[in-house]
């Protein structure tokens, strides 16, 4: 039997594994713009289609409040690539409430699975945390696709008055008085909180110029200057630290500022989960493990966009008036999420 055949065998068991309907929409190779059946349709269904079995027991493991709504709407995208695939629901609990919100679900398996359970090939596992080699390996990935954007400017600028200059390892920090010194830095955007972080004083200036011991940074701070080393930078800039707090004079100058130090920046670390600068910058992934038809899958919420009306318990970063500004003017931004990475340029948003 030549393989044209086997290709019309498959093509055939997959019509007549779903039945009229409902299934027969989700039997079509090109998920975009789906349109959305009632969840309850899709569940009374599951018990003779695997894929509406994978989108019912997914839908209603992770939102279980989609579960005992009667409106709830699900909508299926594929994305599939030569390292990775996925499925990706879109459920929505009532498409007639304004503002519009639907909620993305990225399911996906880490061995093959028969096509009606996941079509798309089975991937690695996504990185546990947001410093993971691979999630390093995935900011540098997006920041060599984002320098090629024709609307993401890549030239070094002058930097502000003073960064922070950190040895190639990360273990020694220092402020430096650049002096109109052009080079890539990068800056952070994060919340204070309600003790406030270590801070440059007309007092501690002095001393700060010759060392800030890293035991001293506030953890926030300490992973943000991790991570500056490890992308391979040098230069970093944090309010707090690069601005003489005590100093009207300093800061009504460096205040005058601010648009153009974000503007400059190559690259600004948003910490856009943490409360204050005791927080870690870092987050893990959070996915949940479904056992669906004597098959695992997982499936984690993912970042579809980042909210325009943030949860405070979520991104408390986000809902600061200051960070529009940042967020506006950054050349490109990486958030470092409760549970995920995502990447936010002139061109558009991804996340891991």
């Amino acid at each position: 039997m030549g393989p044209e055949y086997g290709d019309r065998l498959s093509e055939l068991a997959r019509v007549l594994m779903y039945p009229a309907g409902t299934c027969r929409h989700f039997q079509r190779p090109d998920f975009e713009d789906l349109w959305a059946p009632i969840l309850s349709e899709i569940r009374e269904t599951a018990s003779s289609c695997l894929l509406c079995l994978v989108v019912s027991t997914v839908v209603c493991k992770m939102l279980p409040e989609l579960a005992v709504s009667e409106d709830a709407t699900v909508r299926l995208d594929i994305t599939e690539s030569q390292e990775r695939g996925s499925l990706c629901i879109a459920a929505n609990a009532d498409p007639t409430r304004k503002p519009f919100r639907e909620e993305k679900l990225e399911v996906y398996s880490h061995v093959p699975t028969p096509v009606s359970l996941i079509p798309v090939k089975p991937r690695t596992p996504l990185a546990q945390r947001t410093d993971s080699d691979h999630a390093i390996a995935q900011i540098k990935a997006w920041m060599n696709d984002c320098v090629r954007h024709p609307g993401c400017p890549t030239k070094s600028s002058v930097m502000p008055r003073r960064v922070l200059k950190i040895s190639q390892d990360g273990n020694k920090v220092r402020l430096h008085l650049t002096r109109g010194e052009a080079a890539p830095y990068l800056t952070l955007s994060h919340c204070w909180g309600s003790t406030g972080p270590l801070q440059t004083t007309t007092a501690n200036i002095g001393k700060h110029l010759y060392d800030i011991p890293v035991g001293t940074l506030p953890r926030l701070f300490l992973d943000a200057v991790t991570l500056t080393a490890r992308l391979g930078y040098q230069y970093l800039w944090i309010d707090s630290l690069c601005i003489i707090q005590d100093s009207p004079g300093d800061w009504d100058r460096e205040a005058s500022l601010m648009a153009a130090i974000y503007t400059h920046s190559i690259l600004t670390i948003a910490a856009s989960h943490a409360p204050s600068s005791a927080s870690s910058l870092v987050s893990s992934l959070s996915s949940t493990a479904i056992e669906i038809a004597s098959f695992t899958v997982h499936a984690h919420l993912a970042t579809k966009h980042l909210p325009r009306l943030p949860n405070p318990t979520t991104f408390p970063l986000l809902t600061r008036g200051w960070v529009y500004q940042e967020r506006l003017l950054s050349r490109r931004v990486v958030h470092f999420g409760p549970d995920e990475l995502a990447w936010e340029c002139h061109s558009g948003i991804q996340c891991q």
